[in-house]
C-alpha cells in the first residue's frame, strides 16, 4: 500500500487521519525484509489444533533492535497526532522490557498485560490494546510470509492456522464463490465453510443469518469494488464481515479492508451482535 492511498483514504475519512498516520511506518515494516530474519524456528508439536506459531520461542537478540526502530517510528507519529491516548502512549515508558513485554502481549493478545501497562500509562485499556497490538505485526507478517507452505491443508476451524486470532472477516471470490478467511494480524488465510458459525461451530441452520448492507464500499485501497454482507449467529452472537470480490486481496492489506468496511461493524452491533476478540486458541 503506498503513500497515495492513505492520503485518499483520509481526505475522504478525515476522522481516520490519526490512525492512518499510525499504519504508513507499521505497512513500511511489512515490506522490511529484516523482519524475515527474525522468525524463529517452528516448535514441534503434533497437536493439530495450534496454530503454527505455537510455542515458537522470539529469538531477542534478532528482534529487539528491530521493535525498538518500529516502536520508535510508531513513537514519532503517536507524538504528533493531536489524539490524546496516542500522546499519553508516545511519551510512556519505553525501554527495551517494557517494549518487549508489549510485544510478547501483542503476539498473544494478553489483555491483562495490556490492562497493566493502560494503566502505567494512565490511557483507557481498549485504546492502549489498539496501539500496542501494532507491535507484533511486522513480525507476524514476516511469519506468515516464512511459513505459508506449512500451512495445514484442509484447516476446519474457525480461527487463524498461523496465529490463532479470530477472523474479522471472510471474502467470497470469484465465479466459483472460493470462502476465504483473512486474519488482520497475519494475513494468512483459509477456508471457511459456508452455514457454520466460525466463532462457535453452530451447525444449525436456523441459528444462522445473514443480511446484506446496501452501501457498497468505494474506499478499499486496492480500488476494487465490494458488496458486504453479515454473518452472524443466534447462539454465541458472534459475526463475520463478509465481502464479495473478483479476486482474493493481497494478505497484508486485510487490515485496510476491515477499517474501510467498518459500517458493517455499526450496523451488526446495532443489532446486538458482538466483534470476537482475542484468540481462538490460547498458546500453551
Amino acid at each position: 500500500m503506498v503513500a497515495t492511498d492513505f492520503h485518499r483514504l483520509a481526505d475522504r475519512h478525515p476522522e481516520w487521519a490519526p490512525w492512518l498516520a499510525m499504519l504508513q511506518p507499521v505497512f513500511a515494516a511489512f515490506s522490511d525484509s529484516r523482519w524475515d530474519a527474525a522468525v524463529p524456528s517452528r516448535a514441534s508439536h503434533d497437536d493439530a489444533c495450534a496454530a503454527l506459531i505455537d510455542g515458537a520461542s522470539v529469538e531477542r537478540s534478532v528482534v529487539m533492535p528491530l521493535l525498538l526502530e518500529f516502536a520508535s517510528s510508531l513513537r514519532r507519529v503517536a507524538a504528533l497526532s493531536g489524539v490524546e491516548p496516542l500522546v499519553a502512549w508516545a511519551a510512556g515508558s519505553n525501554s527495551g522490557s517494557a517494549l518487549l513485554l508489549d510485544f510478547r502481549a501483542a503476539i498473544e493478545m494478553d489483555e491483562s498485560i495490556w490492562a497493566r501497562r493502560a494503566g502505567e500509562c494512565a490511557i483507557a485499556g481498549d485504546a492502549y490494546a489498539a496501539i500496542a497490538a501494532l507491535l507484533a505485526l511486522p513480525w507476524l507478517q514476516a511469519c506468515r510470509r516464512r511459513w505459508s507452505s506449512e500451512m495445514p491443508i484442509g484447516w476446519q476451524r474457525g480461527y487463524c492456522p498461523m496465529c490463532a486470532a479470530w477472523p474479522a472477516a471472510g471474502y467470497v471470490i470469484g465465479v466459483d464463490r472460493q470462502r476465504l478467511g483473512r486474519c488482520t494480524r497475519c494475513g494468512a488465510g483459509w477456508s471457511i465453510p459456508a452455514l457454520r458459525c466460525v466463532f462457535c461451530d453452530m451447525q444449525n441452520h436456523d441459528e444462522l443469518v445473514q443480511f446484506t448492507v446496501e452501501q457498497v464500499s468505494t474506499d478499499r485501497a486496492s480500488s476494487r469494488a465490494a458488496s458486504g454482507s453479515i454473518e452472524a449467529c443466534l447462539q454465541c452472537l458472534g459475526y463475520l464481515k463478509i465481502a464479495t470480490v473478483l479476486s482474493a486481496p493481497a494478505p497484508e492489506l486485510a487490515m485496510i479492508d476491515d477499517l474501510t468496511s467498518a459500517h458493517l461493524d455499526w450496523v451488526a452491533i446495532e443489532r446486538g451482535y458482538h466483534r470476537r476478540g482475542g484468540l481462538g486458541r490460547e498458546f500453551v
